[in-house]
């Protein structure tokens, strides 16, 4: 049982906000430059719209292109 509660202790729970931009990309470069942001995850789609996870002094967001 003692390594259950360990288990528990070291679980991180956190909420990220999710952007719905236009010209995704753009806004990921401009998050950059800006603020500095770190690229955590990027997946760009063949039609060019992206999701991204970002992250600003640990600060984490997702950001994706929005969808009509």
């Amino acid at each position: 049982m003692a390594s259950d509660s360990n288990a528990s202790a070291n679980l991180r729970c956190g909420i990220a906000p999710f952007l719905s931009v236009r010209n995704g990309a753009r806004a990921i470069d401009f998050y950059k430059s800006a603020f500095g942001a770190a690229e955590i995850f990027r997946l760009n789609a063949p039609d060019g719209t992206v999701v991204a996870r970002l992250s600003v002094d640990g600060a984490e967001f997702w950001l994706s292109d929005e969808s009509p």
